[in-house]
């Protein structure tokens, strides 16, 4: 891909239609990234609740899931900011330079970052109980209201 984006796309050559095509698949699955905050959480909270219930499953199986899947072991804030320096934003970087066009999402995908960094802080702020429900963080009134007002006052 690294290759393609330093001699650019030849929309000749198979290999770039490839790698082209198989690029922009993978930014829309993860599109649900690119959306405002609000969307962006909501969209979390579904992946987490399916992610969590398997995670159940296994235990009850008395396999040990991994932590992403581990309810009583997850910080969302850092699962997400993982998933996101290491999938999405690379994805999104990529689809920017070869598209200047596709920088908006790109830079949607950045500010949804610092929105999930500044609810780790908030959280971690709070205290993290070890009688905690993880998924508690996509119902929190006020730490949704928090998480806004630095943002918006930062200007994120």
């Amino acid at each position: 891909m690294e290759n393609m984006l330093g001699t650019g796309v030849d929309p000749s050559n198979p290999q770039h239609h490839h790698l082209t095509s198989c690029l922009v698949m993978t930014a829309s699955d993860l599109s649900d990234q690119t959306k405002d905050w609000i969307n962006s959480k909501k969209s979390a909270e579904l992946v987490y609740n399916e992610f969590f219930t398997q995670g159940d499953l296994e235990k009850a199986m008395g396999n040990k899931p991994v932590e992403s899947m581990d309810r009583e072991k997850a910080f969302i804030p850092t699962l997400q900011i993982q998933f996101m320096d290491h999938i999405v934003i690379p994805v999104y970087r990529i689809l920017a330079d070869l598209d200047g066009e596709a920088e908006e999402p790109y830079k949607s995908v950045l500010e949804n970052k610092e929105y999930w960094k500044v609810m780790g802080n908030i959280l971690e702020e709070r205290g993290l109980g070890e009688n905690r429900d993880v998924m508690n963080i996509f119902q929190d009134e006020l730490l949704e209201k928090e998480v806004l007002e630095y943002c918006l006052e930062k200007k994120l």
